[in-house]
């Protein structure tokens, strides 16, 4: 029931992406875990999908699915800090840096949080940045 589930959340998302027109969508609490191939999930070949999956967990965890009409590099950003589940891009030709971040009460603490966006944003040279929802932006 829970995979069946998965794949329709993951569809309904799709639709959605489709029918608005929408470039990049944030996912949280895509519970995922590492048995589960992304190719399984009905993505459609116009889409992709990164994602990151609470280890050892079928809980939690977030995603981003994004038009590949868009020119993206995937961002690792190694904090070493523990329960962190966040994904970023940055768009190719811009200065655009986009994180998708879930961040569960029972999981990672406020300070937890606030010390990886420190990390971050000191890793990404500084710049200014702005909430929105789920994503940073460099304010140019």
């Amino acid at each position: 029931k829970q995979w069946y589930q998965r794949r329709v959340a993951i569809t309904a998302g799709t639709q959605l992406i489709k029918r608005e027109e929408i470039d990049i969508m944030s996912l949280n609490e895509l519970n995922l875990d590492a048995t589960v191939d992304t190719s399984s999930l009905n993505i459609p070949s116009s889409l992709s999908l990164i994602r990151c999956d609470r280890p050892n967990s079928s809980r939690g965890g977030c995603g981003m699915i994004i038009n590949k009409k868009l020119s993206f590099t995937e961002l690792l950003i190694d904090s070493k800090l523990k329960n962190i589940e966040a994904v970023w891009i940055r768009l190719k030709n811009s200065n655009i840096n986009i994180c998708s971040f879930y961040r569960s009460d029972n999981y990672c603490t406020v300070d937890n949080f606030i010390d990886y966006m420190n990390f971050c944003m000191h890793k990404l040279k500084k710049k200014k940045s702005t909430d929105c929802d789920s994503a940073l932006i460099p304010l140019l």
